[in-house]
């Protein structure tokens, strides 16, 4: 597999640019762009020379027609947690999120999975992403909760917003007892590996025994630790070079057509199994974290086969 790098500058026009211009160049594949606001513009530059786009951003809404993002999805992390709570017979579940973009793409990710599982979700309750905005809302919540017999709280927040979520909650007894909280990608967030009012709390991640095991091997390679996001495009390479294999199996001189990326079987990535749906977004396997006052532990591992060899140096 060769590869063509050519830098955005951290501008849709530029990466709209030097996508056509490796268009024309003859590539037969895009990977990236980063940014989601970018995906769509690139995948029209290069739809009249019939290249499709793997991008690395987790934005939804960039992936359809010719591009697909590769970035974690709060889908895939909705199911698998809601996955886990059903195992441990909770069918029951409120959702107090953020109002802002991150919120509204997480309760269409938690509702949506829910309604597959059989999990109710009720109170759903929005909350202004301030530290004035949780404090005066989280009691609300919390009678509501209480109120509904929800069993667990989800809480898809990040960052302080997610620690005051937490926080306040708990300061209205919710998540206290035999009742933990329950969250999406946001609780990997390193800074808050040990906050307190989060002890317990289940969430999805990428397994960290599969992520521990590539960044050592990039650590050998480079010299350096991976950045928070090498592993996407460590996937998107590993991935195309999958394509190119299974293509020469076949006799097929494009290996990087609709069917192929949407291949059912889906791909060995690093942080296990990913599948690329039709309309453009993707399902990953997940880990099941717990939240403790040293750090987060595993609960339960992510299915897959082995970490795929480097595909290109």
């Amino acid at each position: 597999v060769r590869l063509d790098i050519r830098d955005t500058r951290g501008a849709q026009a530029t990466a709209v640019s030097e996508a056509t211009a490796a268009m024309q160049a003859g590539d037969a594949l895009v990977l990236g762009p980063l940014f989601g606001a970018f995906a769509a513009p690139v995948g029209q530059a290069v739809a009249p020379g019939g290249l499709n786009v793997i991008s690395f951003s987790n934005t939804p809404s960039a992936g359809g027609a010719n591009v697909w993002i590769s970035g974690l999805l709060a889908d895939s992390e909705a199911e698998r947690i809601l996955e886990y709570a059903v195992s441990q017979g909770i069918r029951h579940v409120g959702l107090y999120y953020p109002d802002n973009a991150l919120g509204q793409v997480s309760r269409r990710a938690v509702t949506e999975a829910a309604a597959t599982l059989g999990v109710t979700v009720d109170p759903i309750m929005a909350y202004p992403r301030s530290f004035e905005g949780i404090q005066n809302s989280a009691g609300t919540y919390a009678q509501s909760h209480k109120a509904s017999g929800a069993r667990a709280a989800l809480l898809p927040d990040k960052g302080q917003g997610l620690q005051a979520a937490a926080s306040f909650l708990r300061y209205n007894s919710v998540g206290v007892g035999q009742e933990y909280f329950l969250g999406l990608g946001g609780w990997s967030d390193p800074a808050l590996a040990r906050e307190t009012a989060m002890d317990g709390g289940r969430f999805a991640a990428p397994d960290p025994t599969r992520m521990a095991e590539f960044a050592a091997r990039f650590q050998s390679a480079y010299g350096r630790a991976p950045g928070e996001i090498a592993w996407l495009g460590y996937d998107a390479v590993s991935i195309a070079a999958a394509m190119v294999s299974e293509a020469r199996a076949e006799g097929d001189d494009r290996p990087f057509g609709l069917d192929d990326i949407t291949d059912p079987d889906g791909f060995t990535g690093v942080s296990g199994s990913v599948v690329f749906t039709r309309d453009g977004r993707n399902t990953r396997q997940l880990a099941v974290m717990r939240a403790t006052s040293d750090g987060p532990t595993l609960l339960e591992t992510t299915p897959g086969g082995a970490l795929p060899a480097a595909a290109a140096a």
